[in-house]
């Protein structure tokens, strides 16, 4: 009757349903039936030990709630215990990911760490190697949701501790759509190179980034200080011919001498009238100065070719504040800081090349 049961719903599968093994219980054997009726192109493993029913039964609701097909759910782990073991249930149940148990070589604090970062990365977060350092473990799930590839754990036999932190870990998180193996010199060399260069440059520009703000402060308190002068001697001098015309006009009326009289008025009138238009043009030449140091030209950038902090500089030479470009973690952020800016960049993709 269990041979025709799993036969029948074996005809509605994509996928081999195992026998019934010695662990399993007839309640167990159905419950896996039915989760394979339910997600009909996954591969589910029977009971094994450590599990026990109640386990099983968890690791089967995980498999009917994961609307993700071919995503293997994996038995309890001798190092997991029964808190571990739920808490990755309730991450298998949305993860389009193998969740993997916990590994000989994690601390149940490492674990959690891990867990929490699944919840996040649609990749497969590897548990911890035996060589890795605390440092590079945490390093690598933080930054696994940025890649489109499980990036691989510390491997000592083909690199060392500063290639695998400071090189390997950085180029998954420059290049995410880049499958990078341990060791893989091809691609490292070249980006440690791209990093040491551009690290230079950093340098060198925060001094000049400091030195043209004080040459710009200082031009512009020159360039205040001057205007507050030319207006001090424009206002004498306007008020020095107000006053003129003013004592003729008293003068005039003083001698009864009304077409004199109205000549001084219409001058002063002229006078004040010219006075405005030429205040209000130079305040429009003003204004067209800066507007046109402040407009750009569209620009295309290739954000697959171009490189880290040659896009940094791009954007803060565009106006975009300093503090906004170095909280970017990559390009991708970098990007979006340049669209909320409006810098005037149009982004394109293209090939990585790697030779």
């Amino acid at each position: 009757m269990e041979t025709d049961s799993r036969k029948g719903a074996q005809a509605n599968c994509y996928r081999l349903i195992l026998p019934k093994t010695k662990e399993e219980i007839p309640d167990i054997f159905i419950r896996r039936l039915d989760a394979h009726r339910t997600a009909t192109e996954v591969l589910i493993p029977p009971m094994l030990p450590p599990e026990t029913n109640v386990d099983f039964i968890k690791r089967m609701a995980a498999v009917k709630a994961n609307a993700e097909p071919h995503v293997i759910v994996l038995p309890k782990s001798d190092q997991e215990g029964d808190a571990e073991f739920a808490s990755r249930m309730d991450v298998a149940k949305n993860c389009p990911g193998i969740v993997f148990p916990r590994g000989k070589s994690e601390t149940a604090d490492q674990f959690k760490q891990r867990m929490a970062q699944q919840a996040k990365s649609k990749q497969s977060i590897l548990p911890r190697a035996v060589d890795e350092s605390d440092k590079g473990f945490k390093k690598r799930i933080e930054t696994q949701f940025l890649c489109a590839f499980s990036i691989h754990p510390f491997d000592p036999k083909r690199e060392n501790e500063e290639q695998y932190v400071e090189v390997r870990l950085k180029a998954h998180r420059e290049l995410p759509m880049n499958p990078i193996e341990p060791g893989e010199m091809d691609i490292l060399k070249k980006f440690e190179f791209e990093m040491k260069k551009e690290a230079a440059y950093d340098v060198d520009a925060s001094a000049l980034n400091k030195k043209l703000e004080e040459e710009k402060a200082a031009k512009e308190a020159a360039m205040a200080a001057e205007e507050e002068a030319r207006a001090r001697a424009e206002s004498a001098a306007e008020r020095e011919e107000r006053q003129k015309v003013n004592a003729a006009a008293e003068a005039a009326a003083l001698e009864e001498k009304p077409d004199e009289r109205d000549e001084q008025e219409k001058k002063v009138k002229e006078l004040m009238a010219r006075r405005k238009a030429e205040a209000e043009e130079k305040a429009r030449l003003e204004e067209e100065d800066k507007a046109r140091h402040k407009s750009f030209d569209e620009e295309a950038v290739n954000i697959t070719t171009i490189g880290f902090m040659p896009l940094k500089r791009l954007l803060m030479e565009r106006g975009v504040p300093k503090e906004a470009v170095f909280s970017c973690p990559n390009k991708v952020a970098l990007r979006d800081v340049a669209a909320k800016f409006n810098c005037k960049l149009v982004f394109t993709e293209g090939p990585v090349d790697i030779s």
